[in-house]
């Protein structure tokens, strides 16, 4: 009688655990059921429009693509020390002698129609 007991204890034991694994609710109210198929979404490689390097104190940026009227910024310290805006031709390169403002910490930002393009921190 024991055995029977423990034989059918371990059933229901066996049984409850195997069906518990069927009755996990998934919530799909957000995938929808019907309509198209949404194609995946293809990320492309991002190209800088600006490639700085940095040289002894000299930065160097060059322009990847031509800008109209684009505004660069300097900053030492968070303090606006430098402005300069104009047009840049693709392959042209602008550089800052960031050495003859001293040393510090400098963010440089170029700026095009209101928006900021390129940001990057050196220090010296």
């Amino acid at each position: 009688m024991k055995k029977n007991i423990l034989f059918f204890a371990l059933i229901m034991l066996l049984s409850s655990i195997y069906l518990s694994t069927f009755a996990i609710n998934f919530d799909n109210s957000e995938t929808p059921t019907m309509g198209g198929i949404t194609p995946p979404v293809r990320k492309s490689t991002h190209m800088s429009y600006i490639i700085d390097s940095m040289d002894n104190g000299v930065c160097s940026l060059t322009f990847m693509r031509a800008f109209d009227n684009a505004e660069i910024k300097v900053y030492q310290n968070g303090i606006l020390i430098d402005q300069n805006s104009g047009s840049f031709a693709e392959g042209e390169t602008y550089t800052l002698d960031l050495q003859g403002y001293g040393k510090g910490e400098y963010t440089i930002e170029v700026y095009y129609s209101g928006n900021i393009i390129f940001s990057s921190s050196e220090e010296i």
